[in-house]
């Protein structure tokens, strides 16, 4: 598991051989670079993320005490469902009219 933070954070799992270890924090390297130079994490605050997943996940926790699990899953469920019918993205194309480009932000062609 890789956490997009500054700095990154991964987690390597006990039963891995030295060499699946070692597979891994190059995969996580690779993470960790296109976490901080991609687009669309640009707007992600690294510096705070680690408080905001556990803010979410305290947040998490309560819905879980006040309606159930089960419903809470339900609902999350829902909602990761519908992800494949929103436009990525939407918000490359909103500064693209905001700079008054014919390319968009990134120099590719609309």
């Amino acid at each position: 598991m890789v956490i997009n933070s500054d700095p990154c954070y991964a987690f390597l799992l006990e039963g891995n051989t030295i060499i699946q270890n070692k597979m891994v924090a190059a995969h996580v390297l690779a993470h960790c670079d296109f976490f901080k130079n991609n687009v669309y994490f640009s707007h992600t605050n690294l510096r705070d993320i680690i408080e905001s997943m556990a803010v979410a996940a305290d947040r998490f926790r309560r819905y879980e005490m006040l309606y159930g699990q089960e419903k809470v899953e339900a609902f999350v469920d829902a909602v990761m469902s519908v992800q494949e019918h929103i436009d990525p993205h939407r918000m490359m194309k909103r500064k693209e009219k905001s700079c008054g480009k014919k390319e968009n932000c990134c120099g590719e062609k609309p």
